[in-house]
């Protein structure tokens, strides 16, 4: 101990570590929607999946579970931070509710094999519509899915609620070919 007592005064005082990462305001790709201060009476902590469920009733007022959702998808901030669903707030933290308003950036379609092409009959900011080719899965844990195929053949959205890749509405046998409708934002998968 007495070593690291003579280093420490060799040294000097300690510094205080810095939070590293941009500041709030620079999340690229997402916009405050809502936010609320947390009352600074609060009789005991309470988790931060009820506060959001109490506080911001009209954004996810529909149950705890979808509160839990919106944290785990990392659109709830607590005081600038990020925090999970199992935090608990204390009294006077400011929440804000933070959607993503762009999806990623469209890959290249050069990448794609021969035959795994995907033909967009419609598209607009919220949903498209894909002509599937016979022989290629709708999901799947690997490989050339329809589903990763949409990043490399739509457009990305600049919408509300916008899901960083696009994402099937339903399925169609790996062996049958045919129209395949996705969505670009949550309330559009939600929706089809």
């Amino acid at each position: 101990f007495h070593l690291i007592s003579v280093m420490r005064d060799a040294l000097g005082p300690r510094r205080k570590r810095t939070k590293k990462g941009p500041p709030k305001y620079a999340r690229k790709g997402f916009v405050t929607m809502a936010e609320a201060r947390v009352p600074a009476d609060l009789p005991e902590p309470m988790p931060l999946a009820q506060a959001v469920f109490t506080l911001m009733a009209e954004q996810h007022g529909r149950s705890i579970s979808a509160a839990k959702k919106v944290i785990r998808r990392g659109e709830i901030w607590v005081d600038g931070e990020r925090r999970k669903t199992l935090w608990n707030v204390t009294g006077g933290e400011l929440i804000e509710w933070q959607p993503r308003m762009a999806s990623g950036q469209q890959l290249d379609a050069s990448e794609v094999p021969v035959g795994k092409e995907l033909v967009v009959a419609f598209e607009d900011e919220v949903m498209a519509v894909v002509e599937k080719p016979q022989g290629v899965p709708s999901v799947g844990p690997n490989g050339w899915t329809a589903e990763r195929l949409l990043s490399f053949f739509l457009q990305p959205a600049q919408a509300l609620g916008a899901i960083h890749r696009p994402r099937v509405a339903h399925r169609l046998d790996s062996a049958t070919g045919g129209l395949l409708c996705c969505a670009k934002t949550r309330p559009a998968l939600t929706g089809l």
